[in-house]
């Protein structure tokens, strides 16, 4: 803890706890949410790749090079096989 006061400070200590105990878990939240968001954005723009029938719009294929290089940690998430206690730890 010492060591921690000396780098930074008394008070980027105090701002980094008060940080953690009253915005971290609201912060967080915004972060999984904006995920689950993206997630569903690309399930519907390149979809077909991994068998979903989504009718292709052309505003889709012009969005096909923003997101090729995000696609493969994508679809590797999304195809993940999940057993039951993933499941209802979400």
């Amino acid at each position: 803890m010492a060591r921690y006061i000396k780098k930074g400070g008394f008070l980027q200590g105090l701002k980094d706890f008060l940080y953690g105990f009253f915005l971290h878990g609201w912060v967080s939240g915004v972060y999984e949410q904006k995920a689950e968001f993206e997630d569903v954005f690309v399930l519907f723009t390149m979809g077909e790749t991994i068998g979903v029938p989504v009718f292709p719009g052309f505003y889709s294929f012009r969005l096909i090079p923003y997101y090729t290089a995000r696609f493969p940690h994508w679809k590797k998430k999304t195809l993940k096989p999940r057993d039951l206690l993933d499941i209802l730890k979400d």
